[in-house]
């Protein structure tokens, strides 16, 4: 299943080794998650309700503890949750995984975006206005923030790419 999502390939007398998504597969899901994010943006904010929107601040919460504690593990879980609880609620599940699944493709490269303290701090500027954007159910800024969240991530991404 890992070979099929392109996250291990098989090495002849090597065994398994984790792969690195190339620069092309990095914009490609780049650009895919934009696109399938903004679709997934005017469900989850029509079905958003009390009970979900907790959970997303309670994600953020641990996500600005784990980043104070310079919890990496924590960073990249409490960060993943906060986006799996947000597109969960769009009510299609195909596109909730296939969000998920393009998440999880990129987490690699997170190394590189989650270095940066200024991106820290952004992020944490991003979580909090997605979360105002949800509980004021503004899709149309929704969109906008998301976008902006994801090229943050994606420019530093070019910046800070090693070449090996």
């Amino acid at each position: 299943e890992l070979t099929v999502k392109n996250l291990i390939k098989h090495m002849s007398n090597r065994g398994a080794v984790v792969t690195e998504p190339t620069p092309e597969e990095v914009e490609d899901i780049y650009h895919t998650r934009v696109l399938l994010e903004s679709y997934a943006i005017e469900f989850v904010v029509a079905n958003m309700n009390s009970t979900s929107l907790k959970s997303i601040e309670l994600y953020e919460i641990a996500f600005e503890k784990s980043l104070e504690e310079e919890n990496l593990r924590g960073i990249f879980q409490y960060n993943r949750l906060f986006h799996q609880a947000i597109f969960g609620v769009c009510g299609n599940k195909i596109v909730s995984e296939m969000i998920d699944q393009l998440r999880n493709r990129s987490r690699i490269w997170f190394r590189y975006i989650r270095s940066s303290p200024q991106h820290r701090k952004k992020s944490v500027k991003d979580h909090l206005a997605i979360i105002e954007c949800l509980r004021s159910k503004d899709s149309a800024k929704l969109k906008s923030l998301n976008k902006n969240h994801l090229t943050a991530g994606f420019k530093s991404y070019k910046e800070n790419m090693i070449i090996i």
